[in-house]
């Protein structure tokens, strides 16, 4: 086989693996968010209150937080493809289960094992895809992952309007897409990883090389999970009509989906220190002028858009950042890791900026918000950044 016929293979393979990668985050995306709401919609109709539904919620983070410790150990003995198979079945059986059970202690139950599903895809995928990326172009395919999972994020709250929240034909569809994702994946070539050894590192060797990436993660999961929950509450309490609160909800979406490719060629250009302090000083600025501008769609509209970008950027650089500064066998602990800090700051964000709705309604949940990205922009502007490509 010539030389030109090698590259030619191996770069139709890096397509492949690529783009099975996506299309796996995509599905994680449609997967949390569509079933967020779903759930929230029928417990509401049922007659729970919200801080029942509030704990219910959290049930994906918590299995999360108590999976992610240990998948790094998996994928050193167990074939990641095969674990992702795992962790899409324990996606649809779940959703299965929670469409035919009407019991919500086994909804408990249930969403704990959807959450345990959604880990193991999660940080595969994102494990995977930074190991394909290469310093010069890490920026450039992790801007496609944001992107993705953005778009999955957005797409999962579209489908359900489409289909109502009534009957099984939601929870059907949840899992055709999620069974779907499983056809890219048996043409998943090998990835140029040594996933061996990677149960010697763990959740505290990580964060004692980087606390600064944890630290990300966790104000990623705060600032995005509790805009996307209250934006358009907040909305309605400052008296806009229902529908402009709504449209500025879906701006916020566009921006997280439009601004990650940028975000990610400009930590291929510039210093990616630099982009972790653009991106959290936007973030702070953006959630200080909502109130100056919430009644001017002039402003608030563009304002907005940037926000959503630069709220998930946070995440988009974070992962980056681990691409950049972690390899071969610390990998996977790492996406671990972040990932965790990622479903901490999901777990207390909306609970936090909620209550401080309440008490001072409604500023207090933009200041908690630009309080959370001054700190985060204070620590990175402090730490010894991440290493840069520069």
């Amino acid at each position: 086989m010539s030389t030109t016929q090698i590259t030619q293979n191996q770069h139709s393979t890096y397509k492949r693996n690529l783009i099975a990668i996506l299309i796996s985050v995509m599905v994680v995306g449609i997967t949390i968010s569509m079933s967020l709401q779903l759930l929230s919609l029928i417990m509401d109709a049922r007659g729970y209150g919200t801080d029942m539904i509030g704990i219910h919620s959290a049930m994906t983070a918590v299995a999360i937080l108590t999976l992610g410790p240990f998948v790094p150990k998996l994928m050193s003995r167990i074939n990641s493809v095969i674990l992702m198979y795992v962790g899409i079945a324990l996606i649809a059986l779940s959703l299965f289960s929670l469409a035919h059970s009407k019991d919500m202690l086994s909804w408990f139950l249930y969403r704990y094992f959807l959450g345990l599903g959604i880990c193991l895809v999660w940080v595969i995928s994102e494990t995977c895809i930074n190991a394909l990326a290469e310093s010069h172009n890490r920026g450039k395919i992790m801007g496609l992952y944001g992107c993705f999972f953005a778009v999955g994020f957005a797409l999962g709250p579209i489908i359900l309007t489409l289909v109502g929240s009534e009957g099984l034909l939601p929870f059907y569809i949840a899992i055709a897409i999620i069974l779907v994702s499983a056809i890219p994946l048996f043409y998943l070539g090998n990835i140029d990883i040594d996933f061996n050894g990677h149960d010697s590192y763990g959740f505290w060797h990580i964060g004692r090389r980087s606390p600064l990436l944890y630290v990300i993660g966790f104000t990623a999961g705060f600032v995005e999970v509790s805009v996307y929950a209250l934006l358009h509450i907040y909305g309605i309490h400052i008296n806009l009509p229902v529908h402009d609160a709504m449209v500025m909800l879906s701006v916020f979406v566009i921006g997280s989906v439009v601004l990650q490719p940028v975000i990610g060629r400009c930590a291929d250009r510039f210093s990616l220190r630099g982009v972790f302090l653009m991106v959290t000083f936007l973030c702070a600025a953006a959630a200080m002028l909502l109130p100056l501008t919430i009644h001017n769609p002039w402003l608030l509209w563009p304002m907005v858009f940037v926000w959503g970008g630069v709220a998930i950027g946070i995440y988009t650089a974070g992962i980056i950042g681990i691409g950049h500064r972690f390899n071969g066998d610390e990998l996977a602990a790492a996406n671990s890791g972040f990932i965790m800090m990622y479903a901490g700051g999901t777990l207390l964000g909306p609970s936090i900026s909620g209550y401080a709705m309440k008490w001072s309604d409604p500023q207090g949940f933009v200041w908690v918000l630009a309080l959370i990205s001054i700190l985060c922009f204070c620590f990175v502007w402090m730490a010894k950044g991440p290493k840069d490509r520069n």
